[in-house]
Order: structure tokens, then C-alpha cells, then sequence
């Protein structure tokens, strides 16, 4: 169904552009046949009715109710209930995929676009809550660089995060637990994020010091869609796993 939703989304987006581009284009100077097609052209019926049908498709299914958000659904820091949210949903589908234990999801808040009033959430909402087309990564990383992570998640003043708690002291990570447990430095930690932050974008660049990374094909707001599908119905939720003093 998601396919689907992005063909006819981008049938949708053609033909808007389409019905847009009333102004002449302009030649380059190095071509001597330019045959300019937005002017003049009358519509072809047949293809209308046929794409007719297709916006129908499209405005039927991006409107269809994905989940339905008993209580706002909001961004903020240290933490927020739909950072949390979007963590957990990354963290539990990177352990789906990888067959292993997670340990931590991290994901950047400004990847996220809109924030979900309480009632219903539609799955062009969530198109336009994460537009881009970032995929699943899971990193193999050692404890020395996790706890890097962990103040760099601190010196932005919190994240969204699942797996990890901590307290923010002076810009500094403080109290870090992953899993329950104090970070071993000699250990070794699954973290899952997506395609954009491993790739060096963002301020967590001790990303780049995965010993081993994992690229799923599984988009980061196919993952969203997907377990919202499967719950329906989500509450607000702020478990302390960020403070800040």
C-alpha cells in the first residue's frame, strides 16, 4: 500500500506541476530546436478522465485514518511524547529487522515536520511529518563512543531517543544508562538511527565511528506507518528518560 501511496503521490504532485507551468520557458542558447509545450495545448479528455480516476485513488487513501492520538502528540526537549514515540518506533523495528537486541534508537528532531493534534492521524499526515526518504541503520558501536553520543545528545539539550536515560548536567551527560545499566567502555552496542544521521548529517558525529553498519531498505516513515497501523491508538508519554537540572 505505501508503493501505491507514493505513485499516485507523485501522479499527484505531476499533474499539479503540470497545471502550474503557464509561463514560457525560455531556450537555451546552444539548442536549435526548441519546441516549447506549455502554450497552446489543449486537453487531452481521455487523459484527464484517466488521471481522474487516479487523484481519487490518491485523495481516498492519503486520507485514509492510520492511528488516532488520544491526547497531543507534541516536540520538545529533553524529551517529548513524540519523540519518544518516533524513537521507540525506530528502535523496535531496527531489533524486527536485525533479529537482535537494540540497544539504543536515536533519531534528529528536526527531521520531523508537523506535530499531531489529539484525534485522528491520516497517512498523508504522516507523509508530511517525514517527507524525506531516509532509510533504517543500525550501527555496531563501542562504549567509549556511545558515551560520546550520549553528550552530544546532551549538548543539543535532548533528542528523540529510546534505550538510553540520562540527566543533563551543564550541557554534559550525566547518570547514562543503557538498558538499565552503566555504559561499559569496553563494550560493544547496537544503535539504530537513520540513513541521514549515519551518513555524517546532524551534530552526532560520533555516529561516523561505527565499527559495523547495517543499511535496511525499509523507509524511516514506512516504519512509522507501519506500527501505527498495528497499535492504532497512542497516548502522550514523557517517562523521564531525559532530565535536565
Amino acid at each position: 500500500m505505501a508503493r501505491l501511496t507514493i505513485i499516485l503521490l507523485l501522479i499527484s504532485l505531476f499533474v499539479a506541476s503540470c497545471k502550474s507551468s503557464e509561463k514560457a520557458i525560455e531556450p537555451p542558447p546552444e539548442v536549435e530546436n526548441f519546441y516549447n509545450l506549455g502554450e497552446g495545448i489543449e486537453k487531452d479528455q481521455a487523459i484527464e478522465d484517466w488521471l481522474t480516476e487516479f487523484r481519487e485513488i490518491y485523495e481516498r487513501e492519503i486520507g485514509r485514518t492510520i492511528a488516532i492520538a488520544n491526547g497531543p502528540l507534541v516536540l520538545g526537549k529533553p524529551e517529548s511524547p513524540l519523540g519518544n514515540l518516533a524513537a521507540d518506533m525506530l528502535r523496535y523495528r531496527a531489533m524486527h529487522e536485525y533479529q537482535r537486541f537494540v540497544h539504543v534508537g536515536l533519531l534528529n528532531m528536526e527531521g520531523f515536520q508537523i506535530e499531531f493534534s489529539e484525534g485522528n492521524i491520516t497517512l498523508g499526515d504522516l507523509y508530511e511529518f517525514m517527507p524525506y526518504n531516509n532509510t533504517l541503520v543500525v550501527l555496531e558501536m563501542d562504549g567509549e563512543h556511545v558515551r560520546e553520543l550520549a553528550d552530544e545528545i546532551a549538548g543539543k539539550g535532548g533528542a528523540p531517543l529510546s534505550g538510553m536515560r540520562m540527566t543533563i548536567v551543564n550541557d554534559q551527560a550525566s547518570s547514562v544508562l543503557i538498558d538499565s545499566e552503566s555504559i561499559d567502555p569496553e563494550g560493544t552496542y547496537l544503535v539504530a538511527t537513520s540513513s541521514y544521521l549515519a551518513d555524517g548529517n546532524g551534530d552526532f558525529p560520533s555516529l561516523g565511528n561505527g565499527n559495523t553498519r547495517y543499511d535496511y531498505p525499509v523507509l524511516i516513515r514506512d516504519i512509522f506507518i507501519d506500527y501505527m497501523r498495528s497499535r492504532r491508538e497512542f497516548h502522550p508519554v514523557e517517562d523521564l528518560r531525559i532530565r535536565s537540572r
